[in-house]
């Protein structure tokens, strides 16, 4: 049998087809996070191995070379002796890291960018103190680059520290200081975030009030732009939560409910990276349904002005926002209300 067995020649090499490789080691690991362990956790034993840049190398390398054997692709691998290469870190710059973080990758868009662009850049040396333990926690600091040491423990860049400052009258529970080499803070005070967030919820507030009279102004075309604006006056904010049924079938309101923002499952999907599986789930599940609560929508106005019944409940699917007209302050202004019941009628 042995004699019979000839050399294996290889007569075609399939070469690995060029692709984004950084995309392409990021999927893997996004995917591997969901079935074992968070993003958070998979970021920091990549900082503290510094393991990304090897593992980029090599797949280039497969790459460029594809029939090269495995010793001569080693050889040929020349890892820097500096490790805090960019590519040892997930989060290439400020954004991206700002992005990976639990609490300000929650932010509204424009909160979000505000709070970057408010950031100021510090450097400090090995083994400098940061912050003091019981001292006041007034900002809040982005470990843009090298590491800093809390409770003997290190934190690598990428993330944040002292986040407990967005809170009021907060202090440092440990002493903070930079790592062996140094490290780049990006930090904001708590005043700042304050500030940034009041101005958001101020234009928050002046568009939801236009995107009302916007709505009112398509929902009861009889009135004047003047009576559009003073039913504004009358009306009053409300939030309520996901699953909240804001009107039940057959039930004659005492509200009307103008929607001027709505939680959108679409948009949510897009901006979290789940398992295909998951991601189609999620959608078939928002499409199936029917009574969910929309954006423009005006609930209850049948109930007030003509005391017409409910014909669908008005479910919730996420938070959703607008502003409300009560029955009773509407009686006070008969005009008004003649005028809007020619609409409904």
């Amino acid at each position: 049998m042995a004699e019979q067995i000839e050399s294996i020649v290889i007569t075609e090499r399939r070469a690995i087809p060029e692709r984004d490789l950084r995309t392409q080691i990021l999927e893997a690991m996004r995917e591997d996070a969901h079935r074992q362990k968070s993003h958070r956790e998979i970021d920091q034993y990549l900082s503290q191995h510094q393991s990304s840049y090897l593992i980029t190398v090599m797949l280039q390398s497969l790459n460029t070379q594809p029939t090269d054997p495995f010793w001569a692709m080693a050889e040929r691998l020349k890892v820097p002796a500096d490790l805090s290469h960019p590519d040892t870190v997930l989060g290439g710059n400020v954004e991206e890291m700002m992005k990976r973080d639990p609490l300000f990758s929650q932010l509204d868009p424009d909160v979000f960018l505000a709070v970057q662009q408010s950031l100021i850049q510090q450097e400090y040396k090995a083994n400098q103190q940061i912050f003091a333990k019981g001292s006041k926690a007034a900002t809040v600091a982005l470990i843009s680059k090298g590491s800093v040491v809390i409770n003997n423990q290190v934190v690598n860049a990428g993330h944040f520290i002292s986040k407990s400052a967005v809170y009021p009258n907060s202090v440092h529970t440990f002493d903070i200081s930079s790592g062996p080499s140094g490290c780049t803070l990006h930090i904001i005070s708590q005043d700042q975030i304050e500030k940034i967030v009041f101005e958001d919820s101020i234009r928050a507030t002046y568009t939801r009030k236009t995107d009302f009279q916007s709505t009112i102004n398509h929902k009861f075309k009889s009135m004047s732009q003047v009576e559009v604006s003073f039913l504004a006056q009358l009306s009053e904010p409300f939030v309520f939560p996901k699953g909240e049924i804001l009107a039940k079938k057959g039930t004659v309101q005492n509200k009307i409910f103008v929607v001027t923002e709505c939680f959108n499952q679409q948009d949510a999907d897009n901006q979290v990276e789940l398992m295909c599986s998951n991601q189609q789930k999620l959608k078939v599940e928002y499409k199936m349904e029917e009574n969910g609560v929309k954006n423009g929508d005006v609930i209850g106005a049948e109930g007030v002005l003509i005391g017409r019944e409910e014909k669908r409940d008005w479910i919730c699917q996420g938070i959703v926002q607008g502003y409300w007209v009560s029955a009773e302050s509407l009686k006070l202004r008969q005009e008004l209300m003649s005028k809007m019941k020619k609409d409904v009628e």
